[in-house]
């Protein structure tokens, strides 16, 4: 996961403590969720480390 993270400093990090907060109620053995939210995370990542995207809200 490191490794996708790396040259990708331009995507905001204000919002990645907000996911964390929102999700700390979840089962640490729901895997199913944890996975798909790792996915999500991934393409949310790819799509603000666009160069052509300017401004990311929350």
């Amino acid at each position: 996961m490191l490794a996708r993270s790396k040259g990708k400093a331009r995507v905001d990090q204000g919002k990645l403590p907000i996911e964390f907060r929102k999700n700390l109620s979840l089962n640490k053995k729901d895997f199913g969720s944890i996975e798909y939210m790792l996915r999500k995370g991934h393409r949310q990542l790819e799509i603000y480390s666009d160069p052509g995207i300017r401004n990311v809200s929350h």
